[in-house]
């Protein structure tokens, strides 16, 4: 592993034990206010991360959207994480197929789409904040 893989992987633990820390405080305004900058700094994780490694994928040549990114709620917290055509949960566990814009279930059940998929960062609306808790 090189330097650079070994400090992208340092600081998506301390993203991760931040995470969990924060899920143990009362909620209110300073947690949704802590989830958020949670979210703001996993974020900048992932694009260092494709900054290192980024090449188009087929999905992207063919649609023109981008399909690597991040996934944030209606209330901006850092919900998911797309990778070709899949979208996972911040801990890496595969949640649903990406086709274009629409969200699939792994079963093949269409379920939601995303709005702004031009964007890298990708942000739900109200109606599609249901397929991704954040807490």
């Amino acid at each position: 592993m090189t330097d650079r893989a070994t400090s992208l992987r340092e600081l998506e633990e301390m993203a991760a034990n931040l995470l969990a820390m924060a899920r143990k405080l009362p909620p209110g305004p300073d947690r949704s206010k802590i989830f958020q900058e949670i979210g703001r700094f996993r974020a900048q994780i992932v694009s260092l991360q494709g900054a290192s490694s980024r090449t188009a994928t087929k999905g992207e040549e063919e649609t023109g959207i981008p399909m690597d990114g991040n996934i944030f709620n209606s209330q901006g917290v850092h919900v998911a994480i797309v990778r070709g055509p899949a979208i996972f949960d911040l801990k890496g566990k595969k949640l649903y197929d990406l086709r274009g814009i629409n969200i699939y279930k792994l079963s093949g059940e269409l379920v939601g789409h995303l709005a702004n998929a031009h964007s890298a960062d990708k942000h739900l609306d109200k109606a599609t904040d249901k397929l991704f808790p954040s807490e």
